[in-house]
């Protein structure tokens, strides 16, 4: 089975590239390497940020790469403020729901159907939350329902991303098995979860049995190895991951969430990743045919066996 790839390109800048300096360099990069798509955002939604990001989509949709996901710039790091679906403060959550509004807004402006959220703290305080479980997710229950309601005229999924312990709430909403879970009690037509291999490497005790206990609510998935690097670096079972997906019939993307190493060529970066997942795909296929030539011969010696005995 083939699968779909793209790249995030915040993990681009990253390296030191500007994808707003550089775009057709960037991109055609990609799309030389083997990509399908990239996935965007914006940290402020402002108007100077939104024309780049049209003309980024613009330019990509040009060489043929499918735009498959809007992500939100959620940790204080990353949108340069507090934005808490899952705040006890209404002000602070309130503006985290208007901050996604306005990105759901411009996702369908920009013809991009998915959405990702996920419950960030403007303080991290591991080990534990200040705040009760049960109020966190009463807030971000609330925030994904106004959203979602939001968004359905828009027609624009929202996909739940799970944080690790260390980067969102702690006790809450960390887990790939408890975003999954979280969804089906919302009962939201279309909402659905976002699987991220750095985060679950930490939270979730076996990938596989994570992806295959969240089926058909796995919409997207973020590409990395364990230790957050290229796939392949780490030790990360990217085959039996492949065999998983394609027994749930997962047809999302798998976009590329990885710190480069610094300085790394981009091609080089771009290339053997894609490389090293289009491998994995050919290694599964290759067993697959080995299996049905060892059964079909199975078979074959088995009848020979019964005609001989008769």
């Amino acid at each position: 089975m083939s699968f779909k790839y793209s790249v995030i390109l915040d993990i681009i800048a990253m390296g030191g590239y500007n994808v707003f300096e550089e775009p057709r360099e960037i991109l055609v990069a990609v799309k030389e390497a083997g990509f399908d798509g990239v996935d965007v955002g914006t940290a402020k939604i402002g108007e100077e940020e939104k024309k780049n990001v049209r003309e980024i989509v613009s330019l990509a949709r040009s060489l043929d790469l499918e735009v498959p996901a809007f992500l939100g710039a959620w940790a204080v790091w990353h949108g340069g403020e507090e934005r808490d679906l899952a705040s006890s403060d209404d002000k602070v959550r309130m503006y985290a729901v208007n901050y996604a509004k306005n990105c759901v807004a411009f996702a369908a402006d920009l013809g991009v159907g998915t959405f990702e959220v996920c419950a960030t703290p403007g303080v991290n305080t591991y080990p534990v939350s200040l705040v009760p479980v049960e109020t966190l997710r009463k807030n971000f229950s609330k925030s994904v329902r106004d959203l979602c309601e939001f968004a359905v005229p828009h027609n624009v999924q929202i996909i739940i991303e799970p944080i690790n312990r260390y980067e969102g709430h702690p006790g809450f909403l960390n887990s790939l098995a408890e975003a999954a879970e979280l969804v089906e009690s919302l009962n939201i037509e279309g909402l659905g979860v976002l699987g991220d291999l750095f985060h679950m490497n930490i939270e979730d005790m076996d990938n596989c049995e994570a992806y295959r206990a969240a089926g058909k609510l796995l919409k997207h998935i973020h590409l990395a190895d364990h230790n957050r690097q290229i796939p392949g670096t780490g030790r990360n079972n990217f085959q039996a991951i492949l065999r998983t997906l394609e027994d749930i019939g997962f047809t999302g993307y798998m976009s590329l969430d990885c710190v480069p190493p610094k300085p790394r060529a981009l091609k080089a970066f771009l290339g053997e990743s894609i490389y090293y997942m289009k491998a994995m795909e050919r290694a599964n296929e290759l067993q697959k045919e080995i299996r049905a030539t060892d059964e079909s011969t199975q078979q074959h010696v088995i009848k020979g066996l019964q005609r001989r005995l008769k």
